[in-house]
């Protein structure tokens, strides 16, 4: 009579050992792997928040330049009002915050100090703006 079974040394497929160890492999090499490309994958989106953050405040730049310009047109004191427009965000530039807003003046050495706002060699406008960790800083004159 003929048996169906077969003996040990005619038996195909892992056993539970092999597979146990295979997966507990696999499980350390994962974890490794996703410790190295992990940092990885956080140092890039660090970088793209960065860019992100640079290109707004470009934008809201880019805003303040093109509203000092009508404000040069239709103002008597242009500096003046584009300063309060600034700080109150009057001109709906976008997020930002502002560092510096002050008047200032140069000496021949290149030495900045703080200006009045009046006068002929007080008609510069110092704008410090943030967004983020990206600061920007613009000199606005007349």
């Amino acid at each position: 009579m003929k048996t169906n079974r077969r003996s040990i040394s005619e038996q195909r497929g892992f056993t539970l050992i092999e597979l146990i160890v295979t997966l507990a492999l696999t499980a350390i090499m994962a974890a490794m792997y996703f410790q190295i490309m992990g940092v990885s994958v956080l140092g890039n989106v660090q970088q793209i928040n960065t860019l992100n953050n640079s290109m707004a405040l470009y934008q809201v730049m880019e805003a303040m330049v093109n509203d000092y310009n009508s404000v040069m047109i239709t103002s008597a004191t242009p500096l003046a009002t584009f300063s309060s427009r600034v700080q109150s965000n009057a001109g709906n530039y976008g997020t930002y915050t502002v560092v510096k807003n002050t008047f200032v003046v140069y000496d021949a050495n290149g030495n900045e100090s703080t200006g009045s706002g009046t006068g002929t060699g007080a008609m510069t406008l110092k704008i410090m703006i943030s967004n983020g960790n990206i600061t920007l800083t613009m000199l606005f004159t007349q």
